[in-house]
Formats: C-alpha cells, structure tokens, sequence
C-alpha cells in the first residue's frame, strides 16, 4: 500500500448531531481513490456509542 497523499483531520469533539454527517458525506462524495487519502478522527471519548458508529461507516467504505 502507498503513503496517502492527503490526510483529513475531523475533530469530533461532542459532535453527535453532525458528526457522523460530517464523516459519511466526505467519504460518500470523494472523487479521488481512497487508498490517496487517510481520515483522522479526534473524539474526546465522551460517546462510545458515537465513535463504534463512526467506525462502522469508515469500515463499509474501506470494503
């Protein structure tokens, strides 16, 4: 696998109501192939329900 040419940082501290939208629309609507960029998600830990969210949507996009 190659080095990522661009990393996307998505601070998700307490963001509950649009986080997820947020994650899910900038890996739905990417034109550029998913091995060239790689997401970092900052969570503050406070919503464990929330982050196992998150990675069930950066998993089904890696599939």
């Amino acid at each position: 696998m190659s080095t990522p040419r661009v990393d996307v940082v998505f601070p998700l501290l307490d963001a509950r109501e649009h986080g997820l939208e947020c994650v899910r629309s900038w890996t739905g609507k990417q034109s550029i192939a998913r091995e060239a960029f790689r997401l970092v998600i900052a969570a503050d830990g406070s919503d464990s329900v929330f982050e196992a969210e998150v990675r069930r949507v950066l998993v089904r996009t890696t599939e």
